[in-house]
Order: C-alpha cells, then sequence, then structure tokens
C-alpha cells in the first residue's frame, strides 16, 4: 500500500464517532484481549463479547467505548490526556444508561427474583503528558456529606498508556501497546519540527514498516488520520483554555492582593514592587476603589465599579484546569517577593492564601537554597 498522499489535506472538525480503540474493539479477540490486560482475567479467545454502541445512547460521548465479555461489564474512557475529578459521576450516567437501554429487562424489575447483571468495571486509559497523580477516583469525593456504609460508590481506577512509561498493562495487550506507539511516535515526529498532519503521516507509515499494527492501519488508513487530527485539534483547544485560564488566574490575584494591601495603606511604590501592577494601574484601581466606597456610603447603586461581582464573573467563566494552578503560582511568587524584604510571615498569610505554616515552609525551602 503507498502512503504518500494518503493524509486528508483537510483538518475537518467533524465529530468521528468512531475512535482509534473503538475500531480496533470491534474484532472480538481484540476486545477479549484489551479486557484481559486491563482487569487482570483470563477469558479465552473464544469467550462472548458484545461491544456496546454509546451512539445511540441517549448520553453518548465521542470518547466512550463499552465492552462486555461474559460476565463483566468494562466502561473505558479511550484517551484521555488530562483527569477530570467528575468522571465518576459522568460513568455512572454513562453505566446507568447502557443497562437500562439493553441490559435490564424492565418487566423484570418487580420480579421476586434477582435480575443478574453484568459486572460492571470502570477504568481510564490515560497518556496525557502531565505526571499522572492519582491512581483511582471515586464517586463519593464528590458527596457534600459522608455517606456511609449505605451509600453509592464508584470507583475508576486510572492506567497510564504512555508508551515511554513502560506500563505492565502495555505489555498484555497487542493492540493497546501498538495504540500508545503509534501516539509516542506522533508526539517524537512532532518534537523533531514536523507539522500535525506530516507527524501523523510519518507515525503511521512507521508502524507499518515495523509491523506495529500494520494490518489495522493498512485498512483504516484514512480514517485513523481523521481520527488524530480531531484527537489533536481538541488538545490544542484545551491547551490554550488552561494557558488562557492562568494568565487570567494571575492577573486576578495580583488586583485581590493589591486591593487587601491599598486597605492596609501600603504605599504603591512598595505594592507595585510585589505585584505586576504598575504605579498609575494601581492610582487608577485605588480611586476606583475610593469610588465604590463613597457609593456605598452614600447608599447609592455601586454598578459603576463592582470588583467583586467581575471576579465573581471570571471565576464562573473559567473553570477550566490551570485556574487554581495559576493563583497558587502567584501567591508563592509574591510570597517570596515578601520574604525577601523580611516581611513578617502573619503579613505574608493575611494578604495571600497561604497559611501560616504554608509561609514558613516557603520561607525554609528558600533558606536552604542560599
Amino acid at each position: 500500500m503507498t502512503i504518500k498522499n494518503k493524509l486528508p489535506k483537510q483538518k475537518s472538525k467533524e465529530q468521528y464517532r468512531d475512535h482509534i480503540l473503538r475500531k480496533l474493539c470491534q474484532d472480538e479477540s481484540r476486545a477479549v484481549e484489551l479486557c484481559n490486560a486491563i482487569t487482570g482475567s483470563n477469558y479465552s479467545t473464544d469467550a462472548k463479547v458484545k461491544l456496546y454502541d454509546l451512539e445511540s445512547s441517549l448520553v453518548w460521548r465521542y470518547n466512550d467505548v463499552a465492552i462486555a465479555v461474559e460476565d463483566e461489564l468494562l466502561i473505558m474512557i479511550e484517551h484521555s490526556t488530562s483527569v477530570s475529578p467528575n468522571m465518576p459521576l459522568r460513568l455512572l450516567s454513562y453505566a446507568t444508561d447502557i443497562l437500562y437501554t439493553w441490559i435490564v429487562l424492565t418487566e423484570e424489575l418487580y420480579s421476586n427474583k434477582i435480575f443478574k447483571l453484568p459486572t460492571p468495571k470502570f477504568y481510564m486509559l490515560y497518556n496525557g503528558t502531565e505526571p499522572l497523580k492519582e491512581k483511582t477516583l471515586k464517586l463519593s469525593a464528590a458527596f457534600e456529606t459522608d455517606g456511609g456504609e449505605n451509600s453509592l460508590e464508584l470507583i475508576v481506577h486510572i492506567i497510564d498508556v504512555n508508551y515511554a512509561n513502560n506500563n505492565e498493562v502495555l505489555g498484555k495487550s497487542e493492540s493497546l501497546n501498538g495504540y500508545s506507539y503509534l501516539i509516542e511516535q506522533i508526539r517524537n515526529h512532532k518534537k523533531l519540527g514536523l507539522s500535525r498532519d506530516k507527524a501523523i503521516q510519518a507515525a503511521v507509515k512507521h508502524c507499518i514498516e515495523t509491523d506495529v499494527l500494520a494490518e489495522f492501519l493498512k485498512s483504516h488508513y484514512e480514517e485513523v488520520a481523521n481520527m488524530l487530527n480531531l484527537q489533536y485539534d481538541q488538545e490544542a483547544e484545551f491547551r490554550a483554555i488552561r494557558k488562557d485560564a492562568r494568565e487570567e488566574a494571575e492577573e486576578e490575584r495580583d488586583l485581590e492582593i493589591a486591593m487587601s494591601m491599598l486597605a492596609d495603606n501600603f504605599a504603591l511604590s512598595t505594592i507595585s514592587k510585589h505585584t505586576n501592577l504598575s504605579i498609575e494601574a494601581l492610582e487608577k484601581l485605588s480611586n476606583e476603589a475610593e469610588l465604590k466606597i463613597s457609593l456605598q456610603e452614600n447608599g447609592e447603586s455601586s454598578l459603576q465599579y463592582d470588583q467583586e461581582a467581575e471576579f465573581r464573573a471570571i471565576r464562573k467563566d473559567a473553570r477550566e484546569e490551570g485556574w487554581e494552578g495559576g493563583r497558587e503560582e502567584r501567591d508563592l511568587e509574591i510570597a517570596k517577593s515578601l520574604l525577601q524584604d523580611q516581611l513578617s510571615i502573619e503579613f505574608i498569610s493575611k494578604h495571600t492564601d497561604l497559611s501560616i505554616d504554608e509561609v514558613k515552609q516557603l520561607e525554609e525551602e528558600m533558606s536552604s537554597r542560599k
């Protein structure tokens, strides 16, 4: 098969309904192999397999795939590059939808006999570039109070499938290992300076030449290219959102700390030194704050300047990853600057979100580096 010029030149945003692992799992032997590798089970290649079509589900999402092998129901999130703490909640709705769409017989629900169900097991396959911090996610982490023994629980096991990390699961599944290797090759080619399209083309060609998922890639080349193009479109978008959110968070933190220091009558030059705000910006901020106080004292509307409302709107619109990281990072930078000027630990804690203990620890770390 000639690979050259086979890659589509368009950068479509179309939602391709199949993705690579889902396509691989349409082969029942691959589905059994994958289930054995992830769950530690030992099903034979002739085990009964069912791939549930989440596309026709009411809560279908592009990345989801569900496989049933004999008495186990395996639900996976394919190719997730970030860890969302809300994944157990999402999977709860998926599992319920799958059970009631394809498995549960409504007329049996009120019978005096137990209606047997395949055992649900939940996994997330992670191949993001950031180090993996959690190995499990629990639904109960979202509960307002401790539910106790009679509460609902759903646990998601996270598996790092980055090829470079050499997870033992990859050695148990040729399909998953091949998929992981393909993604790794794309990243490597991009590091060499190739465009996304050319990196995908080069990686697929390399895998075919080295007999990694060769037959699969030959048969589904254009589909795979389109899936990967969409995948990297989304990853670029997510990175941009996180970057913007981090920058917004840092800017907001400077404003908040400046307002706190202004309230304590610190000199504008001192505040400017420890934030990214100019003297001119601080003068404007001080004047606007005075105007707001004056309006409130006179019982007039403070709609002309409502910083708190503005901050609330920013927080609401910037829930993406990076927000909290930006605030924390800015607090640490400002705290270091204040420590270098020998301001008290209590003062620094008052004007940042850092606790007394955290400021003390930061001071010790700075002292140890001298």
